[in-house]
């Protein structure tokens, strides 16, 4: 069988005959790194079993690579550390084979080869891997540059502008990829051609320019199509792991780019042949996106119900895993959109009039966006002393996931059952941790009938989605379920418009635009807005969006309903379940100290709410501390912060609160931290935060501080959407904070807003305060 082989880590790419021979002659570590075997390779290596000419430095890059090739991420970057170490110490060859003009290995050649790239090259791949495109782009650069300035072999500039151009292809940024895709293809290569050609094509899938990627997968020798999967592949792979490795991901990408240049029925057929290979099962982010395409290709053809079941089957495959690592997929150049096959089947079931199922599966598409964005968390916070076994199981289950993914020439399908078992009842013992920790890390299915039934009476249920164009309003009450199709055409750009007016105090055009995203998100439901509370759940731009300052011809939305937000329906029923906290006491944290970004009049917030409560601590200044915080807001019902925060939608869990530093802790007490913290507080109010427009996440969209502080044990949080005045702000918190003594936090929100809107109606000075959870 022909194959390409690699060099050491696939340093260099080559053309090969055939090996076996040399193979036989080569160290018991090189010959399991070239068939595949990478465990093995690991513990060869690790005891020292290479050829003798091999030097440490190529030693420590077999076991770089084997850990690349098992998916062992944090046993890799650590492994590169020490590689690149080495590398800067001047120990920067390897040894390794020469090869004949025709890129035949020759075992008599032994000769150097500069690996002073490979660390840069290796961490591109993983991050890639990872959807760390931005980090995949500087490592790939830098290995592009160091091939260029030492003058290193042509495999090595292969392989850098491959990664670099594949890298800026998927963050988005198409002119770099196109640039760097031009200079790879500039590039003289001759038995490296295929290679070449490879890079090119997973550019162009990325790009979403299929016409390229046809053309360009056609000039590849099917051989050689295996390095979609990976730049190195054995010589000894057999059977399935061929399929699964090799044929699977090209004929994906064949069939992809037949399917979106036109060809429907020749993409039909492999898509129905691989499909009916019960190996295709083994990689599950490229199995889920045949199911998703073939529904597609279904639907087109007026197969309603055969494409309904494959993006059922899609979504399915989807939800079995806790990670959102797509190594197969993304090493191929498909991006991959989850939250597609969800709105496909959404839309299906809705036409289809299948309403509480619909309902259901936008409740597990935001599910499905939550769990991706904590899939690498870890130390989530659980009652009782639960938390190390928590990080030890959640470890187990990633490990288990790492394990399907991992590459090698042992067939997957050999140990996909037990992995299969393994998983079901790790799976089993999280939900032992509770709802809360199981809806974090698992896609939880809720019934749209048990959320009716965790609905007060007076309640309507107002959740909005969006897909593609097609914006739709879920409007549940106890008794009925219904669906209204509205307009979604542009929204963004209503509801920036919008918040431009609400911002500015001066502005005159506030009616207006709030007139007119009342008759396009309200008027349509009016009719089925039959109770006195209205809870929303928000979808997209709607995050940012204040409903109660949405103005009809009978006034705004506050005047008629009191109104609160759910990150989801499903969070229902852990935040009902909750007991209020037996005794009351309030923790006032106000203007901490931070360089050039005081807040003086926070500090007198702090001590005015304080003095509302009859047991009350009050930090501000250099007492405001993060290391106070996480000490004291355990042991406290009510938290009021008044201080800066930090939001950056690309990046969510990094958002934080801005409190002072002190000897433990940097100040910035971040979501990702939220997450692992304990509370027991009825109420949460951070009232000098604000949630500016920015780039929104798929499916749940604001993954922020309320959704970290619910799951940390608020049972209500109240915070604001931009900076409210200073006198504005506490006048609305003393009127908050009188009328909790006597009535819900809803209502007495409504009411402190209501008050401050007689004096100025402008919203502006009341709107920007919502809240979200389920307060007592």
């Amino acid at each position: 069988m022909k194959a390409p082989l690699s060099l050491l880590v696939g340093s260099i790419l080559i053309t090969a005959g055939c090996t076996y021979g040399v193979v036989e002659r080569l160290a018991p570590a090189e010959v399991a790194l070239m068939r595949g075997r990478y465990s093995e390779a690991l513990s060869l290596a690790e005891e020292g079993r290479t050829h003798p000419t091999t030097s440490l430095t190529g030693r420590l890059a077999i076991r770089c690579e084997s850990h690349a090739r098992l998916k062992e991420y944090t046993k890799l970057f650590a492994c590169l550390d020490r590689l690149q170490a080495r590398v800067a110490k001047g120990d920067e060859d390897a040894w390794t084979w020469t090869f004949d003009r025709w890129g035949v290995p020759q075992i008599w050649g032994w000769r150097k080869r500069d690996m002073s790239a490979m660390p840069h090259l290796l961490r591109a791949e993983a991050f890639i891997e990872l959807g760390r495109y931005e980090a995949a782009v500087g490592e790939a650069a830098r290995a592009s540059r160091i091939a260029h300035d030492r003058d290193l072999q042509v495999g090595f500039h292969v392989h850098a502008l491959s990664l670099l151009a594949l890298a800026h292809a998927l963050r988005g940024d198409r002119a770099a990829a196109l640039r760097t895709a031009a200079e790879l293809e500039a590039l003289s290569t001759t038995f490296l051609q295929n290679q070449k050609l490879t890079g090119l094509a997973r550019t162009y899938m990325a790009l979403g320019q299929y016409d390229k990627s046809l053309a360009t997968v056609r000039k590849i020798g099917a051989e050689h199509f295996q390095s979609f999967v990976d730049w190195i592949t054995t010589a000894a792979v057999r059977g399935q792991s061929v399929f699964v490795w090799s044929t699977l991901p090209k004929e994906f990408v064949l069939a992809k780019s037949l399917h979106e240049t036109g060809d429907v029925r020749q993409a039909r057929e492999i898509y129905d042949r691989l499909l009916g290979n019960p190996a295709s099962a083994d990689i599950g982010d490229i199995h889920w996106a045949l199911l998703f395409d073939r529904g597609r290709i279904a639907e087109a053809e007026g197969e309603a119900a055969t494409a309904r079941d494959l993006y059922a089957k899609a979504v399915e495959v989807i939800e079995r895993q806790r990670s959102s690592i797509n190594t197969a997929a993304s090493k191929i150049g498909y991006v991959a959109d989850k939250q597609a096959v969800y709105g496909r089947l959404i839309a299906r079931l809705i036409a289809d009039g299948a309403w509480a199922r619909a309902f259901e599966y936008v409740e597990r598409a935001r599910s499905r966006a939550l769990v991706d964005l904590l899939a690498a968390k870890q130390n989530f916070a659980a009652g009782g002393e639960r938390s190390e076994e928590i990080r030890s199981t959640l470890a187990e289950l990633d490990m288990i996931e790492a394990a399907g993914r991992a590459e090698g020439s042992t067939p997957p399908s050999e140990h996909a059952g037990r992995r299969s078992m393994a998983l079901v009842s790790l799976h089993d013992k999280v939900k032992e941790f509770g709802p809360e920790l199981t809806s974090l890390v698992t896609v939880t299915a809720v019934q749209a009938g048990e959320i009716q039934r965790q609905l007060g009476a007076e309640e309507v249920l107002l959740e909005y989605y969006v897909h593609d164009a097609g914006l739709y309003a879920f409007v549940v009450t106890r008794e009925r379920l219904d669906i209204v199709k509205l307009d979604g055409n542009g929204l963004l750009d209503d509801v920036a418009a919008f918040r431009t007016t609400l911002e500015d105090p001066r502005s005159s055009d506030v009616g207006p635009h709030a007139r007119k995203l009342f008759d396009r998100l309200v008027r349509p439901i009016t009719g089925l807005l039959t109770g006195s509370r209205v809870t929303v759940v928000p979808y997209g731009v709607l995050h940012y969006l204040p409903f109660n300052a949405l103005s009809g011809s009978d006034g705004y939305l506050i005047e008629r309903y009191s109104v609160r937000y759910l990150p989801s329906a499903s969070v229902l029923g852990y935040l009902a379940a909750r007991a209020a906290a037996p005794t009351k006491a309030l923790l006032a944290l106000g203007d901490p100290e931070l360089a050039g970004h005081r807040l003086p009049d926070a500090a007198r917030e702090a001590r005015a709410v304080a003095a509302r409560f009859p047991v009350a601590t009050v930090l501000v200044g250099s007492e405001a501390t993060e290391a106070a915080f996480r000490s004291l807001a355990p042991r406290h019902s009510h938290l009021h912060v008044a201080a800066h925060s930090r939001f950056d939608s690309r990046a969510p869990l990094t958002s934080g609160l801005l409190l002072a530093r002190d000897e433990q802790h940097d100040g910035v007490l971040t979501v990702d931290e939220i997450f692992s913290l304990r509370l027991d507080a009825d109420l949460v109010t951070l009232s000098a935060c604000e949630t500016g427009l920015g780039t929104l996440n798929p499916g749940d969209d604001v993954i922020g501080l309320t959704r970290g502080l619910l799951y940390a044990g608020a049972r209500a949080v109240v915070a604001s959407l931009w900076k409210v005045d200073d006198e504005a702000t506490l006048e609305l918190m003393t009127e908050f904070y009188d009328r909790l003594a006597a009535a819900d936090a809803i209502e007495a929100l409504r009411a402190a807003q209501l008050a401050i809107f007689r004096q100025h109606s402008h919203p502006f000075y009341w709107a920007a305060f919502q809240l979200t959870g389920h307060p007592r």
